[in-house]
């Protein structure tokens, strides 16, 4: 399961170690360029603008574009983000992220080659990962569904906790009572 960073690390994974995975779960996860959006998408442009400016303002300016309803983000929450970026910048973590956003290989044409099961969640007003990824994504996994939920952004496992739980939760029981049926066979 990746979210974002994570679900480009995920998608990754599954096509370089498919003997290793069981279930996929990408949210908010991209790879290629979008033909719908504007590239790189806002949240996405201002994550690297803190990285590159780390400030409490720049920290601030990103933490407003994770959720559809920013009314959670407080003082606490982006100072508490603040000092993460601060530690971060002091373990070399800023650098290796930074070099991150260059290379970044486009699996899209090798997904086709993934049997495993997978489950794309994509937030409605995702302003980090464009929707067409998403579908792009639900199209080249052979075996794979996509939700799109409306009414949150980027962070689903958030916003809309208890929908994602019990989305990822009864997905994941029917694809071990498939995996099981197939098994029987």
């Amino acid at each position: 399961m990746g979210n974002s960073k994570g679900g480009a690390d995920t998608i990754a994974f599954s096509v370089c170690h498919t003997d290793q995975l069981d279930l996929n779960i990408l949210m908010g996860a991209a790879t290629g360029p979008s033909i719908m959006d504007v590239m790189p998408p806002q949240g996405t442009a201002q994550l690297a603008e803190t990285l590159r400016n780390p400030t409490r303002e720049n920290v601030e300016k990103f933490m407003h574009l994770f959720a559809y309803d920013d009314s959670f983000v407080t003082d606490e929450w982006i100072d508490l983000r603040w000092n993460a970026v601060r530690d971060h910048m002091k373990r070399g973590f800023r650098e290796a992220r930074l070099n991150g956003f260059q290379g970044r290989k486009n699996y899209t044409g090798e997904l086709n080659k993934v049997p495993n099961p997978t489950l794309v969640i994509y937030g409605e007003h995702d302003r980090f990962a464009a929707m067409d990824s998403s579908i792009s994504l639900m199209r080249h996994y052979p075996n794979s569904e996509l939700h799109i939920l409306r009414n949150c952004g980027h962070w689903v496992q958030f916003e809309l906790w208890e929908e994602f739980n019990e989305l990822c939760t009864n997905w994941m029981k029917r694809q071990k009572q498939l995996q099981a049926m197939a098994a029987k066979q």
